[in-house]
Formats: C-alpha cells, structure tokens, sequence
C-alpha cells in the first residue's frame, strides 16, 4: 500500500506543468492579483501628571502620544483658555476685582519627544507665552500643507510648563491663579 502511494506521489511530482496549446494566430490571458493592506493608524492621547505650578522653573505636566500612517497627515495644535497666562483670580466671593494687587503670570511650554515624527511632518518644541495668546498654536503640522507624508508618526512628547526665574518672586506671592490648556489632535 505505502509502495503503490509512493509511485502515486512520484507520478504527481513528476508531470510537468503544461498549459494551454493555442491554434496559430490565437491568444491566451492570464492574471496575477496582487493586494497590499495597511489598516489606518490614527490615534491621540493626552495624559496629565501634574497641575500644580509652584515654583519658576520647568515643570512636567504630562505627555501627548500621538500615532499616525496617512498620507494625508494631521495637525495637533494648543488653545490656552486665558491666552498664555496663569490669570489672577477673584479668590474673594462676591467682591469683583482682585483684592492684593495680584498680576498675570505668562509661562512657555517645551515638549520633549521621544519616538519618531513622519517625514513631511514638523513640531514646534518651544511655545512662548505670547505665541498662545494670538489663538490656535501648531504643536505639530505638515512641513508643506499641499505635501505628502512619506512616514509613520509614533510620538510621545514630555510636556512641561516653563516659568523664568524673573517671575519666583512673583510666584511667592498671594494670589490664584490659573489657565486651561486644550489640545486638539485633527487628522486631515
């Protein structure tokens, strides 16, 4: 049995693919199929690790992770609710105004990558003070806005609040202050 399977396989093996014989002046066609598939990547996450600004320096306050495979690209960008600013609050109820003389405080962020940014992409790693309070401020963009990315964006970027040491007095003295930093991940 195994010998007349043996000769059976041996047969197979051994015939020659033959393919079809065509009369004069005929032809034949054929295909291959090719197929690529890559799934769409788009993905964004902010996380906080800190809110408190106490002192001047350079404080962490999170990361933003960002992923991205379209050629099309994306934008992230920042709006500070109060321009740029911590802004002094009104930390008496009912009475406007501020009670202890108390002033803006402006700030930076810096961000601190870790991973790769698509080529065609480009990120801002400093963004003043100034630079928040004219609106929308581009964290991340296409280096040509009618251009192509040619590769995977798989970022992290460490983000901290900058206060210059010129303001540790100020940041010593009484007062509330705040701002709200909203991050907009956009793929275009």
């Amino acid at each position: 049995m195994l010998r007349n399977l043996s000769i059976v396989l041996i047969a197979l093996l051994a015939t020659p693919v033959l393919g079809v014989a065509l009369d004069p002046d005929d032809s034949k066609e054929d295909t291959f199929t090719l197929n690529h598939k890559v799934d769409r990547s788009s993905f964004f996450k902010l996380h906080q690790t800190g809110s408190n600004i106490a002192t001047s320096g350079t404080i962490p306050i999170g990361y933003v992770q960002v992923k991205n495979n379209t050629r099309d690209g994306f934008r992230v960008y920042l709006v500070s609710e109060n321009s740029g600013v911590l802004k002094a609050q009104d930390t008496v109820a009912g009475t406007p105004g501020l009670q202890d003389g108390e002033v803006d405080i402006d700030y930076s962020l810096v961000f601190t990558p870790k991973g790769s940014l698509g080529s065609g992409m480009q990120h801002n790693l400093a963004i003043a003070s100034a630079a928040l309070a004219n609106g929308e401020a581009n964290l991340v963009e296409k280096a040509n806005a009618t251009g192509s990315i040619e590769s995977l964006t798989d970022i992290v970027y460490d983000v901290s609040v900058v206060i210059s040491d010129d303001k540790e007095t100020q940041m010593q003295m009484a007062g509330t202050y705040t701002d709200t930093i909203t991050v907009t991940y956009q793929d275009l």
